[in-house]
């Protein structure tokens, strides 16, 4: 089951996203994060790591370490 999300600025512009899912064992894998250059270094890549755990938790999957 894919688990992807996008995060946008006050303009609309996709500015970092995570893509994931339901992997082994019934638990979440991360395949690709990432955010644009120019919002690095600001919290945005916690944020949406943060995000998709909470997702993961709220399904009830065990995280893969």
């Amino acid at each position: 089951m894919p688990l992807q999300f996008v995060a946008k600025n006050s303009e609309g512009l996709e500015i970092g996203g995570v893509l994931g899912g339901i992997g082994c064992w019934n638990g979440l894998e991360i395949s690709i994060l990432w955010v644009k250059e120019e919002y690095r270094k600001q919290g945005l890549g916690s944020e949406i790591l943060k995000h998709i755990e909470n997702v993961a938790i709220e399904m009830e999957l065990q995280f893969l370490c």
